[in-house]
């Protein structure tokens, strides 16, 4: 059997004689495909698919159209239309001056389409007009002189290939441009159901300027109407998503009809053979012969088959279409043309074709500019639409195609992410972007813009590969789970060879890869299997290896498989599998870290020795000692507690996977990291009663804790903020701390729960003391105050509550820290200030509310900050130096950069920050003593002396008359908590 018969057809569903018809024509054609290939190019050429779309560009650019994106023609006589306006009268040819101006009378100012508002704006379009109910053209011969200049118009579009009586023509309005009317760059929207081009018929009227430019793809066109103005008329006809202006009429009067036209087709395209359909036919047989040999690989459909030949391919299109116009009979010009070639190269080649509307989104930072809707902080666009702004670091940009629609007009697919790789054109997005939205800058954040580029284009997806454009829907939710789980089941039962089979495994891998987050999981559980048993029926261990890497979780089935494999193959046939696995790495980037992985394949085995009555291979038990200590080692060189927490209960939860006095032993050589050691012990003794070996978690205690406290490093960052949260409890709630996810910190938590396990087993915790007395007394700066208020006190605290509790002498070590913590809090914490001058307050009281000014304010209350720069427009710097009191503050702008910026300096304003920094954290520490004095005999610990100094001490004496301002509370603490467990029997 031909290899190339295990490609998915996911759109058929066949019987056993039309699927056995079907094989045998794909075989017949892939062949004819390869020979044609094989015969009609050189080897150099045929292995040069780098090249594929380069080729397809220059193949394509040969196909032309016999029209052009605009025409036009100017005429010396022509049919009076017999134009009527009712509060006018008949309007006689030459129109003249009166009759110009009592027009505009009953008229109104043109207006714009600007996204889904229409809009009057004169400086984006300045024109007078009246709808086609508001005049008539009473000349029954204009019908017939409008459908020549129909007929005209559609030969010259380049549009032959439609029925001339297909095409209607309907009248729009009226357009009068005085003299300094225009009408900036735009596209004409559709107006109507098929409608594909502007008809534009200038009547008589004698003027000078007013000449249509219009401009697409790089080339302008332009159509002069003043030249024969005062006797002649003249039309011209674009195509709807063509780019033109008005210019300024100079004198005048400007006076157009405006006609729609629409082509609703009643046939299908019309398909003939095009010059470059050999050329066409031979670049896309030796594409698809290569997506064929290397398909079993593929694994996304913007995938590189080879070095810059994609699996599937985009050919933009020279016009844009709506979704109502997204059709082939719509096509229009030269796109028509080129469709129909590609799509009979499509058919020869086993290609789909679609037609898509894409989307390009390109976001970045911008210079700052007020003129936009919605003010300084709104989001709005701007008021020019032609003057976008200039992206100048560009942050993110992302492909998406927005509507996709087979050639019958059925849609296909919405949102598809893909990459510009697929573009056959280089440079597609150049130039400038069809839409933008724009940000400000809204406080201190500098100004954005998102620019769109709008398409549409081809979209060619080999059938071979079909089933990945199949996965990109299913991440949509768009397409059908179930269809291509069992398109896959009915590939794989049709596979008779063992090499054909191996090709529709390898597919399926891919298949279950892409589907990876939406499939159920009981058919790719089912799907998994059968990989795994054909895989080892051929003994295809790599393919073996693949399946197993496909989910995150193992199944008990899969385990049993690998256990099989172990047990019939050694342990090295799937070992590399199994170590990535373990190691916590995959095909696709998952963390799949689990000793409870390595329990459970490793109880299998056991299981299946049993079984058979074979003693375990040595090879399996070594690994498994290797492997287990390799997870120990690198949860210890991680380091953080939550490693320990996970250590701890993979050992409860996988007794067999080696005793705790092999683990003891290898921690004893490496008890260094004393966070994540101290939370293993302590995590395991809370799993007393489970699984473990009580025995030997009290030896391991005992072992390990005395060397953990000994040699106690305290890994804390200051700068770094635990969350508070609170846990119901059968006595209500108690406080805990959390660390923040992603470090390897030690927790205050974890010290204390050290501190009450110590005390409980009667261990001494000098080592510990002595490390957080050296802590206290070097705290400084910005970290003081989460040290002292979120690890110092609560754990000072703890020792408090103890001493209490078991009505016990302080030890020498636990009175040294807590004395040296309450100095070192007092004097190099809580400090004193200078007063500011009497009238402080007044002075620095920020009352507006907006978002600058709270930036503001909260310069003020930082007692750390001198100075700040604030980086705003004009207006706002303008605003935020009227909030200055300059007895109070400096400011200067600083011309540097864009936007400018405002630089305050404080000067007495410094001398308030210090100062209601200061009460604040007079406020804070006075509770904060009062709690400490609350939870044990404090006094009697510290001796009186000390106590005495330290509560009357000078820097906590703030006066009376004096409170905090309301400012923001960045030194402020909430009060400290701590909650104590009961204790507990420890082992002996």
């Amino acid at each position: 059997m031909d290899p190339v018969e295990c490609a998915i057809d996911l759109g058929s569903s066949d019987s056993e004689h039309d699927t056995s018809v079907r094989k045998e024509t794909e075989k017949v054609e892939n062949q004819n495909k390869m020979e044609v290939w094989e015969e009609g190019e050189d080897s150099e050429e045929k292995e040069d698919l780098s090249r594929l779309k380069e080729n397809l560009f220059y193949t394509l650019s040969e196909i032309k159209s016999s029209g052009s994106f605009m025409t036009k023609q100017l005429l010396s006589s022509g049919v009076n239309p017999g134009l009527h306006v009712p509060s006018v009268g008949v309007i006689r040819l030459p129109i003249s001056t009166e009759n110009a101006k009592a027009m505009i009378e009953s008229s109104r100012m043109s207006p714009y389409g600007k996204g889904t508002e229409t809009l009057v704006n004169e400086t984006v379009r300045k024109s007078w007009q009246l709808d086609a109910n508001q005049f008539s053209l009473q000349n029954p011969l204009w019908e017939k002189q409008v459908d020549i200049f129909k007929n005209q118009a559609i030969t010259g579009l380049g549009l032959t290939t439609a029925k001339p009586e297909e095409v209607k023509v309907e009248l729009y309005k009226l357009l009068i441009y005085e003299e300094g009317a225009f009408f900036l760059p735009h596209q004409d929207s559709e107006k109507a159901d098929g409608m594909f081009a502007t008809l534009v018929i200038s009547l008589p009227s004698k003027h000078e300027g007013g000449e249509v430019i219009a401009s697409h793809k790089g080339e302008s066109l332009r159509f002069q109407t003043a030249s024969n103005s005062e006797y002649g008329f003249s039309w011209a006809a674009w195509y709807a998503d063509v780019m033109h202006e008005v210019k300024p009429v100079r004198s005048g009067y400007r006076i157009v009809l405006v006609y729609n036209l629409i082509h609703r087709p009643s046939a299908a395209l019309i398909k003939y053979r095009g010059d470059q359909i050999g050329s066409l036919n031979k670049l896309f047989a030796a594409w698809t012969v290569a997506i064929e040999n290397s398909k079993h690989r593929l694994q996304s459909w913007d995938a590189e088959v080879k070095d810059n030949c994609p699996a599937a391919l985009v050919y933009l299109l020279d016009h844009q279409y709506s979704i109502a116009e997204l059709s082939v009979a719509r096509l229009k010009g030269v796109d028509r043309h080129r469709f129909v070639q590609l799509q009979e190269a499509c058919l020869k080649n086993g290609c789909e074709i679609y037609l898509a509307n894409i989307e390009k989104q390109v976001m970045g930072g911008v210079q700052d500019d007020d003129d936009y809707y919605g003010g300084y902080y709104g989001r709005g666009r701007r008021l020019n639409d032609n003057d976008f702004h200039t992206l100048e670091d560009v942050y993110e940009d992302s492909l998406t195609l927005l509507h996709v629609v087979d050639t019958q007009g059925a849609v296909a697919g919405k949102n598809l992410s893909f990459s510009e790789t697929m573009i056959i054109q280089d440079d597609a997005f150049k130039g400038d972007p069809d839409d933008e939205d724009f940000e400000g800058f809204t406080g201190n954040e500098g100004a954005h813009a998102t620019h769109f580029y709008l398409h549409t284009g081809l979209l060619i997806v080999p059938k071979a590969v079909s089933f990945l454009f199949e996965i990109e829907r299913l991440k949509q939710d768009q397409g059908d789970v179930k269809h291509i789980m069992q398109q896959c089941e009915r590939m794989l039962m049709e596979q008779s060879d063992e090499a054909t089979a191996k090709k529709a495994l390898a597919h399926v891998c891919s298949i279950l890869a892409g589907l990876e987050y939406h499939a159920d999981e009981e058919p790719r559980e089912r799907f998994i299997d059968l990989i795994l048993t054909k895989s080892l029926e051929f003994a295809d261990f790599e393919l073996f290896g693949r399946a197993l890497l496909l989910n995150t979780y193992f199944s008990s089935s899969h385990i049993a498989f690998v256990a099989k494999a172990i047990a019939d193959h050694g342990l090295n046939s799937i070992r590399s599998a199994l170590d990535s696995k373990l190691k916590g790495e995959d095909n696709y980037g998952r963390d799949t870290r689990d000793l409870r992985l390595l329990y459970r394949i490793t109880r299998e085995y056991q299981s299946v020795c049993t079984q058979r009555s074979i003693a375990p291979s040595p090879d399996v038990v070594e690994w498994q000692n290797v492997t287990f200590l390799r997870a120990v080692s690198n949860s210890s060189q991680r380091g953080s507690e939550s490693d320990g927490q996970k250590l701890a209960k993979d050992l409860n939860e996988m007794p067999i996977l080696g005793s705790l006095g092999k683990i003891e032993a290898w921690l004893l050589s490496h008890v260094e990291n004393t966070t994540f050691t101290a939370s293993l012990i302590l995590s395991t003794n809370e799993l007393l009663g489970n699984n473990l070996d009580k025995n030997a978690v009290g030896r391991m205690i005992k072992s390990l804790l005395p060397r953990v406290i000994q040699s106690f490093k305290l890994e804390h960052d200051p700068g770094l903020t635990f969350r508070v949260t609170y846990k119901p409890n059968r006595y209500g709630f108690s406080n805990d701390w959390e660390m923040p996810q992603g470090t390897n910190r030690t927790s205050p938590k974890l010290v204390i729960e050290l501190i009450r396990v110590a005390n409980s087993t009667n261990t001494d915790t000098q080592g510990m003391m002595n490390v957080l007395l050296k802590y206290a007394n070097n705290v400084r700066g910005s970290a003081a105050d989460t040290a002292f208020h979120e690890l110092l006190f609560p754990v000072a605290i703890t020792v408090c509550e103890l001493i209490a509790q078991t009505s016990r002498h302080p030890t020498a070590d636990e009175k040294d820290f807590i004395v040296e913590l309450l100095n070192s809090y007092v004097n190099g914490y809580v400090k004193k200030a200078r007063p500011p001058p009497a009238d402080w307050k007044t002075k620095t009281t920020i009352r507006c509310t907006c978002s600058d000014c709270w930036s503001l304010r909260r310069f003020i209350d930082d007692h750390e900050l001198k100075t700040q720069d604030f980086a705003l427009a004009e207006k706002r710097r303008k605003h935020l130096e009227q909030q200055l009191d300059r007895s109070y503050f400096t400011s200067v702008t600083i011309k540097e950069g864009t936007p400018y910026k405002l630089r305050v300096e404080k000067t007495n304003a410094m001398l308030v920050s210090n100062y209601n920094a200061w009460l604040k954290r007079v406020h804070a520490a006075k509770s904060v003593l009062n709690q400490l004095s609350e939870k044990g005999p404090l006094k009697d610990i510290i001796g009186e002396g000390n106590y005495h100094t330290i509560f009357q001490h000078t820097n906590l004496q703030a006066p009376e008359d004096n409170s905090v301002n309301s400012g923001t509370a960045t030194n402020a603490r909430p009060t400290v908590q701590s909650t104590v467990p009961q204790k507990r029997s420890w082992l002996s």
